[in-house]
């Protein structure tokens, strides 16, 4: 998979259509969804694990049809017929940006990766389909690497880093800042829970853009 580039897209209010409605399709809709897509699913039946998600998408109950991908910025295949599936991506190749073959990785140019999150952080791994077991053990490592301290953390620096950009200081003194949101003793004063650390380096910051 040399001639894929790891990237990141925004889905927010992107038609997507996701043909089928098994734990497959389950999966992937969970995951657009959390990216604000506008999703249909075309399906004669739905596995309970996809229904329970039905008040986040518009849902079509019948088999696919030719014309279907029309329109849509991002179609998944995911029904349990192969030919299906085949058929979908003969039709979205031509005219559909993105698509993901679920059963057919080469006639995918769109792959889901493993990710782990924790709030802004965002990690994704991939096994270029080697082995998506070994990329789960791989986010399991992560998850350990980097503890839920980071979101809080993140969103604090997230927060200050756009005001030290807007703020009239010089460029010298910005940097320094955004170093020192960067650095390990805020992020060791979330892992220790240590608030009055936090709100001391905060204010030091703030005060510095003269923020207060």
């Amino acid at each position: 998979m040399s001639d894929f580039i790891p990237g990141m897209i925004r889905f927010d209010g992107q038609p997507c259509l996701v043909v089928g409605g098994g734990k497959v399709a389950a999966r992937k809709i969970r995951k657009l969804v959390a990216c604000k897509a506008e999703i249909t699913v075309i399906s004669p039946e739905l596995h309970p694990d996809t229904a329970e998600l039905q008040h986040n998408f518009h849902f079509l109950k019948r088999a696919f049809k030719q014309g279907d991908t029309k329109g849509a910025f991002f179609v998944v295949a995911a029904s349990d017929n192969s030919q299906i599936n085949l058929d979908i991506y003969n039709e979205a190749k031509h005219h559909v940006p993105l698509y993901n073959i679920a059963d057919n990785q080469k006639h995918s140019n769109f792959f889901f990766p493993a990710v782990m999150e924790r709030g802004p952080l965002k990690i994704s791994v991939s096994t270029s389909g080697a082995s998506p077991i070994v990329s789960k053990k791989i986010i399991v490592q992560l998850q350990q690497l980097f503890s839920a301290d980071y979101e809080p953390f993140l969103e604090t620096i997230g927060g200050l880093r756009q005001q030290i950009l807007e703020a009239n200081v010089p460029a010298e003194i910005k940097k320094v800042l955004l170093n020192t949101l960067a650095d390990d003793k805020l992020l060791n004063a979330y892992k220790k829970k240590d608030e009055k650390m936090i709100e001391s380096i905060i204010s030091e910051v703030e005060e510095q853009v003269t923020l207060k």
